[in-house]
């Protein structure tokens, strides 16, 4: 008798697990009174209907893993776009010699630029403001920087 191949895909094992329990519970079941042919045909129809309730259950959880995977990578490309956009506002503030001295910190969340931080004259916080608006990327600046008075 050849020895019985059970899969390692984890759907199958769980379906021809199933499929074997009804059978053998379908045998089990069979009493003196009913044949054995029909009590057999059950007990398969069964089993094939276990296994397509577990293939069914099994693609759905696939398939959830894969929507949790393609929003986990999402976002992760977000927060990668947000830093590249952070970093790219930093450089160009720095690039302004106005804008070298300034304290200035910069955040982005989902292409929205947030500046916070002191400047000496409204012209300088206005010049922040244009500049985080040409960076490439950014969706809108929410220029929080304060104007010391001087």
């Amino acid at each position: 008798m050849k020895p019985l191949k059970i899969s390692a895909h984890p759907a199958r094992r769980v379906a021809s697990t199933l499929a074997v329990g009804a059978v053998a519970l379908g045998l089990t079941a069979c009493d003196k009174g009913s044949g054995v042919s029909q009590q057999l045909d059950s007990a398969v129809e069964k089993g094939e209907q276990a296994v397509a309730d577990a293939r069914t259950k099994a693609e759905d959880v696939m398939q959830n893993a894969q929507d949790q995977l393609e929003q986990g990578a999402s976002s992760v490309r977000g927060t990668i776009d947000d830093v590249g956009i952070t970093a790219r506002v930093h450089a160009a503030l720095a690039e302004d010699p106005e804008l070298r001295a300034a304290e200035i910190t910069v955040g982005t969340v989902n292409g929205k630029v947030t500046l916070d931080g002191k400047v000496p004259t409204t012209t300088v916080r206005d010049r922040a403001e244009s500049i985080a608006k040409t960076v490439s990327g950014v969706a809108s600046v929410d220029n929080q920087l304060i104007v010391l008075a001087g």
